[in-house]
């Protein structure tokens, strides 16, 4: 939803199209990271979460400069309207390809939810049942 709240602000006509297209992209680029990182921190070894991330910031940094260099080379050769159509036309069909990838069946196991949290079986596994009795009264 994202790419649709570049598309409008692309395609805006007037002051009320543009803040309509600006709330639309921020109130879902909130969220637009979110299944990323999930998806990270569940499929990523915790020894590795450091490296990976630092590379995929380094690669996220190239891919940043080099896409406001094209819009900016675009833009002194067509108008600057015609770049943002574009690149939000290009994020949107990307967003849908990404969409497709994930709903694949052979994809599944890697959106799987586990039963039980780690830190419950954790917790379980420390408390004896004395210790259970005595925080028992307790309430968080």
């Amino acid at each position: 939803m994202v790419s649709v709240g570049y598309l409008v602000y692309a395609f805006s006509f007037s002051f009320w199209s543009v803040a309509i297209g600006f709330m639309v992209l921020g109130f879902f680029n909130s969220f637009s990271g979110t299944g990323f990182m999930t998806f990270y921190q569940n499929n990523v070894p915790i020894k590795m979460m450091g490296r990976i991330s630092s590379i995929y910031g380094i690669f996220q940094s190239f891919l940043q400069v080099i896409f406001i260099l094209l819009i900016g080379f675009t833009g002194d050769i067509i108008p600057v309207r015609y770049s943002i159509i574009a690149a939000s036309t290009l994020m949107l069909v990307i967003s849908i390809w990404q969409i497709r990838l994930v709903l694949m069946p052979s994809k599944s196991e890697y959106f799987a939810e586990e039963t039980e949290l780690k830190s419950t079986v954790f917790a379980n596994c420390i408390l004896s049942h004395s210790d259970h009795q005595k925080v028992s009264h307790l309430s968080f």
